[in-house]
């Protein structure tokens, strides 16, 4: 496995001092997170406000095109880099987004559950915005093009949740930290033949809720004169107004 970190910091724009290092794991008592099913989660960030340390469990890894492995590595990096750990990237759930719907309960824990996927999503936009502001478009292509796989349990899954509409909400929350990175590469980097692969490979998803993912990603795309938190909020809302009333 080869994977290196010095690319993404000599391509920096605004280079702030960032340590970004990373250790490969050959066994699994090595390895100091649980190890994931999934093939892109085998990695746990180190981090402070200077540097970044990647763990990454290497059978896990084997197989992975060098370029798609080197596309995630770079959007792991982006994302430290892009989300200000203080106040601005934060959002109270209790005061912003709860008055937002009648709820109680365990019902509370699945709105929270709901905004998590949001507030991934919206991390994943900016993450990859700044890759495309470095040019490192074609590594984040091909990690969109080696993840973008939906399993067969993936489409029978959702076309029986399709009454449940508090579930398909999650799904399709789920979902939108994926798609989001791909509309950005459509948007800023011309690549609308990514967004043609990602509809072909997730052609089991209902008309609307693709509008609504479409619609997530324009919030999330959306110019900065709307802080953090009020484009999540817009994100719940339209939530909200499709599946949850």
């Amino acid at each position: 496995v080869t994977v290196t970190t010095d690319a993404f910091i000599k391509d920096m724009i605004d280079p702030q001092n960032l340590v970004a290092d990373h250790v490969i794991h050959r066994s699994p008592g090595d390895f100091p997170a649980k190890k994931e099913k999934a093939i892109f989660s085998v990695a746990q960030k180190e981090q402070d406000r200077a540097s970044v340390t990647l763990h990454l469990y290497e059978p896990a890894l084997i197989g992975i095109p060098a370029l798609a492995l080197q596309g995630w590595v770079d959007l792991v990096l982006a994302g430290h880099i892009a989300i200000d750990h203080d106040n601005a990237h934060r959002l109270n759930f209790s005061r912003s987004i709860l008055p937002l719907i009648n709820v109680s309960g365990m019902a509370i824990q699945v709105m929270r559950y709901l905004v998590y996927h949001l507030e991934n999503g919206q991390k994943q936009a900016m993450a990859a915005r700044l890759l495309l502001e470095m040019a490192h478009d074609r590594e984040l292509l091909h990690y969109l093009l080696y993840r973008i796989s939906p399993s067969k349990n993936d489409r029978e899954n959702y076309d029986h949740l399709i009454p449940h509409h508090w579930t398909r909400a999650i799904v399709v929350c789920k979902k939108f930290q994926e798609y989001v990175v791909v509309s950005s590469l459509d948007r800023w980097s011309n690549s609308a033949d990514t967004t043609s692969f990602w509809r072909s490979c997730n052609d089991y998803l209902l008309p609307e809720d693709v509008h609504l993912l479409k619609r997530l990603a324009e919030i999330a795309h959306s110019d900065h004169d709307n802080s953090y938190s009020d484009q999540l909020i817009a994100m719940f809302i339209a939530v909200r107004t499709d599946l949850l009333t």
